[in-house]
């Protein structure tokens, strides 16, 4: 271990020699890594690479870009695992921003279009899955064209605000 890892964690690296891969990973992300790390010692695949949450000391997550290598002795058996870990937060960050802009209306926060049919396909396949019923519900504003028209689209951003937060309340 190094003085970056120890950053990254918010831990010593005396208190990262008594901590286990595990402990320091996400619950929900621990699965696949260890089916990765068992691929390894079964001969299955030399490295591995993915993408996964792990848990600061102060309880929060940190994204990393996870690097694994084993190494092994002469005789096949494994000798240690080399593993390199790149902080990519920001960049996660920055995605789950872009994926939230690529589906919410800017100025109301609400769902899109995009994501309206994103979340009706869905919804249809879920229901002929499981033979199960779903509700739509289609709300049209008449006469909003004449508000934005005879007072400004400034007032009618305002009611269009006004409207979502009385939908997200009652949804």
């Amino acid at each position: 271990m190094n003085r970056a890892i120890s950053d990254l964690f918010g831990y010593t690296a005396e208190e990262l020699q008594d901590l286990t891969f595990q402990q320091l990973t996400h619950p929900d992300d621990l699965a696949i890594d260890l089916q990765l790390v068992n691929d390894l010692l079964s001969g299955e695949r030399s490295s591995y690479r993915m993408e996964k949450r792990y848990l600061r000391k102060d309880g929060s997550l940190v994204w990393g870009q996870l690097a694994v290598s084993l190494i092994r002795n002469p005789d096949g058996s494994p000798a240690y695992f080399i593993s390199q870990i790149q902080d990519i937060t920001d960049v996660r960050e920055i995605q789950k921003e872009l994926e939230h802009k690529a589906l919410h209306d800017p100025l109301t926060g609400l769902a899109n279009r995009r994501k309206f049919q994103i979340a009706l396909a869905e919804g249809l396949e879920r229901a002929r899955h499981d033979n199960g019923e779903h509700c739509l519900c289609f709300i049209d504003l008449d006469g909003f064209k004449a508000i934005n028209d005879t007072a400004g689209h400034e007032v009618g951003d305002m009611l269009l605000n006004a409207i979502s937060l009385e939908l997200e309340g009652a949804v």
